[in-house]
């Protein structure tokens, strides 16, 4: 129970450096297992401009993180950015096609994901 507050105090907490640093720490420490049931709310983050960037910013920790779940988790993990990476293939006689909206940061963030994952560890990625 303690990571779901851990995780609400990170995202709301996300504007301050010193909060970020000690989620990257946290991320290191801390065995992925434990961020499963929260996959889906930290892969919704991914890509968001309104978060800080840089190598020790918001977006770097959750990259890491989702990174380090996707490891040693991805049939937990990796659905969510496949959906991320995918959501602009939608049917052409898909009825409210016109309508929906796609978020491109996202896409484009869970794409490099994918694809460091997928230098990294090819067959990971291959047998989900």
């Amino acid at each position: 129970m303690q990571v779901f507050r851990l995780v609400s105090l990170w995202f709301n907490l996300s504007s301050f450096e010193h909060v970020v640093e000690a989620m990257l720490e946290t991320v290191e420490k801390v065995q992925t297992y434990k961020f499963l049931p929260l996959v889906y709310q930290i892969a919704s983050r991914l890509g968001s401009s309104k978060e800080s960037q840089g190598a020790t910013g918001f977006q770097a920790a959750l990259t890491l993180l989702l990174e380090k779940m996707a490891t040693d988790h991805p049939y937990h993990s990796l659905y969510q950015l496949f959906a991320l990476a995918n959501g602009d293939r939608i049917k052409e006689k898909q009825r409210g096609k016109n309508v929906f909206v796609v978020d491109m940061e996202k896409k484009r963030a869970a794409e490099e994901l994918l694809d460091k994952l997928m230098a990294k560890q090819p067959e990971l990625l291959l047998q989900v």
